[in-house]
Protein backbone atom coordinates (compact mmCIF):
# COMPACT_ATOMS: atom_id res chain seq x y z
CA UNK A 1 0.00 0.00 0.00
CA UNK A 2 1.01 3.60 -1.14
CA UNK A 3 0.89 6.26 1.52
CA UNK A 4 -1.61 9.31 0.42
CA UNK A 5 0.27 12.68 1.32
CA UNK A 6 -1.83 15.45 0.49
CA UNK A 7 -0.17 18.15 2.38
CA UNK A 8 3.38 19.70 1.36
CA UNK A 9 6.14 17.36 2.85
CA UNK A 10 7.79 19.31 6.00
CA UNK A 11 9.94 16.34 7.31
CA UNK A 12 12.06 15.48 4.82
CA UNK A 13 14.29 18.14 5.18
CA UNK A 14 14.45 16.85 9.12
CA UNK A 15 15.25 13.62 8.90
CA UNK A 16 18.41 13.28 8.36
CA UNK A 17 19.01 15.88 11.68
CA UNK A 18 16.39 13.30 13.95
CA UNK A 19 19.00 10.22 13.14
CA UNK A 20 21.55 12.61 14.55
CA UNK A 21 20.23 13.27 17.26
CA UNK A 22 18.30 9.92 18.25
CA UNK A 23 20.93 7.34 16.43
CA UNK A 24 21.24 5.69 20.11
CA UNK A 25 17.89 4.50 19.68
CA UNK A 26 17.85 3.56 15.56
CA UNK A 27 17.40 -0.50 15.72
CA UNK A 28 17.37 -0.84 19.49
CA UNK A 29 14.84 -3.06 20.84
CA UNK A 30 11.58 -2.26 22.98
CA UNK A 31 12.02 1.30 21.88
CA UNK A 32 8.87 3.37 23.06
CA UNK A 33 8.05 7.05 21.23
CA UNK A 34 5.33 9.29 21.62
CA UNK A 35 4.27 12.19 18.55
CA UNK A 36 2.26 14.86 19.85
CA UNK A 37 0.44 16.11 16.38
CA UNK A 38 0.23 13.58 13.70
CA UNK A 39 -1.75 15.10 11.06
CA UNK A 40 -1.58 13.23 7.93
CA UNK A 41 0.91 10.84 9.45
CA UNK A 42 4.37 11.95 7.38
CA UNK A 43 6.65 12.23 10.58
CA UNK A 44 5.37 9.26 12.40
CA UNK A 45 6.02 7.39 9.02
CA UNK A 46 9.96 8.83 8.93
CA UNK A 47 10.15 7.75 13.22
CA UNK A 48 9.33 4.17 12.35
CA UNK A 49 11.29 3.56 9.44
CA UNK A 50 14.17 5.32 10.06
CA UNK A 51 14.47 4.90 14.00
CA UNK A 52 11.79 2.62 15.46
CA UNK A 53 13.39 -0.15 13.95
CA UNK A 54 14.33 -2.55 16.61
CA UNK A 55 11.67 -5.66 17.57
CA UNK A 56 8.48 -4.27 19.88
CA UNK A 57 9.63 -0.48 19.51
CA UNK A 58 6.18 0.92 18.97
CA UNK A 59 5.01 4.96 18.31
CA UNK A 60 2.20 6.73 20.21
CA UNK A 61 0.76 9.37 17.80
CA UNK A 62 -1.52 11.17 19.38
CA UNK A 63 -3.55 13.94 17.75
CA UNK A 64 -7.65 15.14 17.96
CA UNK A 65 -7.82 15.97 14.43
CA UNK A 66 -10.74 18.58 15.49
CA UNK A 67 -13.36 17.87 12.91
CA UNK A 68 -11.01 16.85 9.87
CA UNK A 69 -12.09 12.95 9.39
CA UNK A 70 -10.37 12.97 6.05
CA UNK A 71 -7.34 13.73 7.78
CA UNK A 72 -7.63 11.33 10.29
CA UNK A 73 -8.79 9.03 7.34
CA UNK A 74 -5.30 9.66 5.90
CA UNK A 75 -3.14 9.35 8.82
CA UNK A 76 -4.43 5.78 9.51
CA UNK A 77 -4.14 4.63 6.02
CA UNK A 78 -0.68 6.26 5.86
CA UNK A 79 0.17 4.38 8.63
CA UNK A 80 -1.61 1.10 8.30
CA UNK A 81 0.70 -1.72 8.45
CA UNK A 82 3.34 0.41 11.01
CA UNK A 83 4.06 -0.27 14.80
CA UNK A 84 2.11 2.63 15.83
CA UNK A 85 -1.06 3.09 18.56
CA UNK A 86 -3.29 6.05 17.12
CA UNK A 87 -5.22 7.99 19.89
CA UNK A 88 -7.64 10.74 18.36
CA UNK A 89 -7.30 13.14 21.58
CA UNK A 90 -5.78 15.79 23.36
CA UNK A 91 -2.28 15.72 24.54
CA UNK A 92 -3.23 17.02 27.41
CA UNK A 93 -5.73 14.06 28.20
CA UNK A 94 -2.99 11.45 26.54
CA UNK A 95 0.06 12.50 28.44
CA UNK A 96 -1.82 12.35 31.77
CA UNK A 97 -2.82 9.05 31.27
CA UNK A 98 0.95 8.21 30.53
CA UNK A 99 1.59 9.68 33.55
CA UNK A 100 -0.88 8.03 35.62
CA UNK A 101 -0.16 4.33 34.69
CA UNK A 102 3.09 5.04 34.40
CA UNK A 103 3.85 4.58 30.38
CA UNK A 104 7.77 6.43 29.72
CA UNK A 105 9.33 6.96 26.39
CA UNK A 106 12.91 7.14 24.94
CA UNK A 107 11.58 9.21 22.25
CA UNK A 108 8.98 12.30 22.23
CA UNK A 109 7.95 14.65 19.10
CA UNK A 110 5.87 17.65 20.01
CA UNK A 111 4.35 19.18 16.53
CA UNK A 112 0.89 19.91 17.93
CA UNK A 113 -1.34 23.07 18.66
CA UNK A 114 1.69 25.95 17.88
CA UNK A 115 0.15 28.27 20.16
CA UNK A 116 3.09 28.90 22.90
CA UNK A 117 1.39 27.95 25.85
CA UNK A 118 0.27 24.93 24.47
CA UNK A 119 3.99 23.67 23.95
CA UNK A 120 4.77 24.69 27.01
CA UNK A 121 2.09 22.77 28.47
CA UNK A 122 3.24 19.91 26.20
CA UNK A 123 6.57 20.38 26.80
CA UNK A 124 6.04 20.06 30.67
CA UNK A 125 4.17 16.43 30.66
CA UNK A 126 6.16 14.94 28.41
CA UNK A 127 9.27 15.64 30.64
CA UNK A 128 7.56 13.52 33.44
CA UNK A 129 7.13 10.49 31.15
CA UNK A 130 10.64 10.59 29.43
CA UNK A 131 12.76 8.40 30.66
CA UNK A 132 16.03 9.22 31.53
CA UNK A 133 18.74 9.32 28.97
CA UNK A 134 15.52 9.96 26.38
CA UNK A 135 15.30 12.89 24.17
CA UNK A 136 12.69 15.16 23.37
CA UNK A 137 12.26 17.18 19.62
CA UNK A 138 10.04 20.13 19.31
CA UNK A 139 8.84 20.93 15.67
CA UNK A 140 8.19 24.39 15.03
CA UNK A 141 10.75 26.32 16.64
CA UNK A 142 10.69 30.21 15.11
CA UNK A 143 7.32 29.42 13.79
CA UNK A 144 4.53 32.15 13.52
CA UNK A 145 1.81 33.42 11.50
CA UNK A 146 -0.46 36.49 11.64
CA UNK A 147 -2.99 34.81 13.36
CA UNK A 148 -0.37 33.27 15.83
CA UNK A 149 2.25 35.83 16.57
CA UNK A 150 2.76 34.29 19.63
CA UNK A 151 4.39 30.87 18.34
CA UNK A 152 6.24 27.73 19.83
CA UNK A 153 9.35 28.94 20.31
CA UNK A 154 7.91 31.06 23.36
CA UNK A 155 6.66 27.99 24.70
CA UNK A 156 10.05 25.74 24.27
CA UNK A 157 12.36 29.18 25.87
CA UNK A 158 10.30 29.18 28.53
CA UNK A 159 10.60 25.50 29.48
CA UNK A 160 14.14 25.93 28.87
CA UNK A 161 14.74 28.90 30.92
CA UNK A 162 13.12 26.80 33.89
CA UNK A 163 15.16 23.78 33.21
CA UNK A 164 18.36 24.54 32.10
CA UNK A 165 19.90 22.97 35.24
CA UNK A 166 17.93 19.62 34.80
CA UNK A 167 18.51 19.03 31.01
CA UNK A 168 21.85 17.48 29.54
CA UNK A 169 21.74 19.99 26.79
CA UNK A 170 19.52 21.20 23.88
CA UNK A 171 20.40 21.80 20.25
CA UNK A 172 18.50 23.87 18.07
CA UNK A 173 18.51 23.24 14.33
CA UNK A 174 16.56 25.03 12.17
CA UNK A 175 13.15 24.73 13.03
CA UNK A 176 13.73 21.96 15.27
CA UNK A 177 15.05 21.91 19.02
CA UNK A 178 16.16 18.50 20.45
CA UNK A 179 16.61 18.56 24.34
CA UNK A 180 18.21 15.78 25.82
CA UNK A 181 17.30 14.52 29.26
CA UNK A 182 20.15 13.48 31.72
CA UNK A 183 20.47 9.81 32.45
CA UNK A 184 20.50 10.01 36.34
CA UNK A 185 17.50 12.79 36.97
Amino acid sequence: MTPEYRDPDWVSYHVHKWLDWSSHLIGRPDVQAIEIGTHEGRSARAWCENVLTGDGARLLCVDPWHQNDSVYERAKLNLAGLPVEIRRTSSRWMLAECLLVGRVFDLAYIDGDHHAGTVLGDLCAVWHVLKPGGIAICDDYGWTSRRRPIGPQVGVDAWLDCHRDKILGYEIHSSQCCIWKPEAT
